[in-house]
This record gives C-alpha cells, structure tokens and sequence, in this order.
C-alpha cells in the first residue's frame, strides 16, 4: 500500500467514505488484490448466500474489467427496519460460521439483493452490515477487484473484560 498509485486510490476512497457517512474517524485496514473464477463449491453457503461480517468494515471495490451478471458480481440488498443487523452482528459467538449465524435469511430483508454490475474502474462502496453475498461465476468467466478495507474504532471496539465482569457481578 506505500505505492504512490495505491496511496492516492486509498486518499480518494477514505475521502469518499467520509463524505457518504459524515465522518473522519476511518483508517485504512487492508487492500487485497481478489481474483475469483468459477468452480464446484456449493452455491448455497457462504459466500452465496445472503450474509453480514462478524467484523465490520466500509469496503470499496474496484472493478478491475467490466463486470456482468456472467462474473459474479456483489449483491447488496438491506434489512427490514424492524431488525437491528448491529446487535445481531455484536452478539455472533465464535461458532457463528459453523452454525450459520451470520447469514441473512429472507425474511429479514427488504427486496431481492441487487447486483452491483459495473465498468472497468467503478467503485462498490458499501457497509459490511448491510446484507451481502458473492455472485455466481459462470464457467469461463472470471471477477478482478481491488478490495480497500476500512474501520472505524466504533465498530468493532473490543469490550472491557473488567468492566463486564463487573457488571455480571453487580447484577
């Protein structure tokens, strides 16, 4: 990430974030390079399904070749306004994959999760709270992005072990 090309995109991103949430707490976490190509994994579980990260992040994709339906692309979708998708995502135990906790059933969200197409360059922001899932690849077709990960120390605070001992025995 010190590549000045790199440096800038993060810049302009952070930038970018800041303006849609109205806030200059964020601090870059991570940039992956992600290449997915199709295979035999199974289409209904993680990533394939609707879904939230137990750890949150403002993630920005770039599309790094024209995405179409035929590459996969990111759905995203939201919640009814009845759930709280923040509590449900504080309270995931570490055995959350393994009992699927973290997947958003259809009930809970609003319309069908939208496909994010796009050309060669465009950039998905999105909240890692909001439903999301990977698209299915077609056989021969491939997706490239640059994925920037970004956090707020508010998201994923780590409690106060003391504190909440204190409380279990106050109660």
């Amino acid at each position: 990430s010190k590549e000045p090309l790199f440096e800038l995109a993060i810049s302009k991103i952070n930038d970018k974030f800041q303006m849609l949430i109205n806030a200059t707490d964020l601090k870059f976490n991570k940039l992956w390079l992600v290449n997915s190509i199709s295979d035999d994994t199974k289409k209904n579980i993680l990533p394939y399904v609707p879904h939230i990260d137990k750890k949150r992040f403002l993630k920005a994709m770039v599309y790094l070749h024209d995405i179409s339906l035929e590459h996969g692309p990111i759905h995203l979708g939201k919640v009814k306004n009845n759930i709280d998708i923040e509590k449900i995502r504080k309270e995931l135990p570490k055995d959350y994959k393994i009992k699927g906790l973290n997947i958003v059933n259809k009930n809970q969200i609003q319309e069908i999760l939208t496909p994010m197409l796009g050309k060669a360059g465009d950039v998905i922001f999105f909240d890692t709270n909001v439903p999301h899932k990977a698209g299915v690849i077609k056989e021969g077709f491939n997706r490239k992005v640059l994925r920037f990960d970004f956090e707020r120390p508010s998201y994923n605070s780590k409690k106060n072990y003391i504190k909440n001992i204190i409380n279990k025995i106050i109660k």
